[in-house]
């Protein structure tokens, strides 16, 4: 199982787009409950474990590595940002003393 797929199961453990979010207006579902399938067969739900939170968090790092994220942040900020803040600033005027 591959991290997204881990991280679906959670999400679908952990009850996400069920009914107490149709209650606040989240999951645009019209009322219809998620604990059921396409067959209307009830589907039973677990609470997520600290096990289960751990399993995602281990599979995300065996996947993307301890420091990919910071990685890419500083390679967006050297390829892009960088450059969008010197664009963004006034020109600078040098002259020499006399």
């Amino acid at each position: 199982m591959d991290l997204l797929e881990k991280m679906m199961a959670l999400g679908a453990h952990a009850g996400y787009g069920a009914e107490e979010d149709d209650e606040v207006g989240y999951g645009g579902g019209g009322g219809e409950e998620m604990d059921e399938d396409a067959d209307g067969d009830a589907e039973q739900q677990e609470d997520i474990t600290q096990d289960d939170a751990w399993a995602v968090i281990s599979a995300y790092f065996e996947e993307k590595g301890l420091v990919r994220q910071q990685l890419d942040s500083f390679d967006e900020f050297i390829q892009n940002t960088m450059q969008e803040i010197v664009d963004e600033s006034a020109d600078i005027e040098i002259r020499p003393e006399s």
